[in-house]
């Protein structure tokens, strides 16, 4: 689960670094994120960290759909 920002909250610049807790056994985790429930046209990146800063996001008060999938056993899954 994202832990920053916290779930609901306005974005006031178009940077923001993404924090999440570990998953056990996870090797790597991908983080979307969409205009649309389950989208990614914003943006998506794999990462071995359990953080990633994004910028170029809108901070125009739309609601952003931000999802993080976690790599465990060979395959992808959403904690």
């Amino acid at each position: 689960l994202i832990t920053t920002p916290t779930p609901g909250q306005t974005l006031t610049s178009a940077s923001v670094t993404f924090t999440w807790a570990a998953i056990a056994g996870a090797t790597k985790y991908k983080l979307e994120i969409g205009s649309t429930a389950g989208g990614a046209d914003l943006y998506s990146q794999e990462t071995t960290a359990t953080s990633l800063a994004v910028s170029g996001l809108p901070t125009d008060g739309r609601t952003l759909y931000v999802r993080i999938s976690a790599f465990v056993n060979g395959a992808y899954g959403t904690p």
